[in-house]
């Protein structure tokens, strides 16, 4: 079997004899507990990646890892621009994708129209509202691995993937 989205997710199922031996769920558990310690220790030697701010634009990097390893956070989880500034959301996972997503009116990632992009479209100005980048990642997702909001008016906009629980941010608009 293998995750559609996650390309380096797969496994294998096999099926035996009611009678056969098989680990003990306290068995599978301990090797479940042993395989994320290492995992937990890899994400933890993935440097954070830092907001790049240029003239009129600041980048947020949308999730990082390598090909084991992926570190879903937003980062920084919060930026502060000046009204009329744009924030550009990047991909830099080499497999997982995102979702910058305002007001979210999903329950689930595979509500209907959630893979689509709706509302305010990439590169236009933003004053609030729903806007949602549809599904973004590295090949073989569609698009450039990207998406960008321009922001007219003060305040604070708190975002989300709708992919990843827990993995949101914020704009602080000055």
């Amino acid at each position: 079997f293998l995750c559609i989205l996650h390309s380096p997710m797969d496994g294998t199922l096999e099926v035996v004899d009611k009678d056969a031996d098989r680990l003990a769920p306290e068995q599978v558990e301990q090797a479940a507990e042993e395989a994320f310690a290492v995992d937990e220790e890899a994400a933890g030697k993935i440097a954070d990646p830092q907001a790049v701010v240029e003239e009129g634009r600041t980048t947020v990097t949308a999730g990082t890892g390598d090909k084991v390893v992926a570190v879903n956070k937003f980062f920084p989880a919060s930026v502060k621009v000046k009204a009329g500034q744009t924030v550009l959301w990047k991909g830099a996972s080499p497999y997982e994708p995102h979702t910058v997503t305002f007001q979210n009116p999903f329950k689930a990632p595979s509500d209907k129209d959630a893979p689509r992009p709706g509302g305010v479209a990439s590169g236009k100005s933003f004053a609030g509202g729903y806007a949602h980048s549809g599904i973004f990642g590295p090949p073989p997702f569609p698009g450039d691995n990207m998406f960008s909001l321009k922001f007219t008016t003060k305040g604070s906009y708190v975002y989300v993937c709708i992919l990843h629980p827990g993995m949101g941010g914020v704009v602080e608009v000055e």
